[in-house]
């Protein structure tokens, strides 16, 4: 009975999705954008992300003008709410459809948040901070 009481809150956990997903949070835009996890069975010094994102439905579109703010966590353990960082860095958004990966040996932390961020004409501001971790 107690080992089942240990892997019931465990099971749960583990029955979330392993990406995240950011819509129509910035100004009401309508956009999607997502991060997911690279093949699991991948070695830790070839792990990546994958960003993915489809901003086709705002009219005033420029690819300078769209950018995703990501920024390494240290201290992972704190999730999203990290304290240790190290630099920020963005992700231009030069097609209103596409993808990038990010790789964690660059990045040199094991997880990292992330933001959209939005200076149009009819929009300017950030998106949430959304968590993704290396970690399996």
């Amino acid at each position: 009975m107690k080992k089942l009481l240990f892997i019931l809150p465990i099971l749960f956990f583990l029955s979330f999705p392993v990406h995240s997903q950011e819509e129509k949070s910035v100004c009401n835009q309508d956009y999607t954008i997502s991060v997911e996890k690279c093949d699991p069975y991948v070695s830790n010094r070839e792990k990546f992300a994958t960003f993915s994102w489809d901003f086709s439905k705002i009219s005033d579109f420029k690819s300078e003008a769209i950018k995703i703010e990501v920024v390494p966590i240290l201290d992972c353990w704190n999730d999203v709410n990290g304290k240790d960082f190290r630099d920020e860095f963005y992700i231009d958004i030069k097609e209103n459809v596409g993808s990038v990966k990010i790789h964690h040996i660059k990045m040199k932390a094991k997880c990292f948040k992330w933001r959209v961020v939005f200076n149009t004409s009819s929009c300017k501001g950030t998106g949430v901070w959304n968590y993704h971790s290396f970690l399996n």
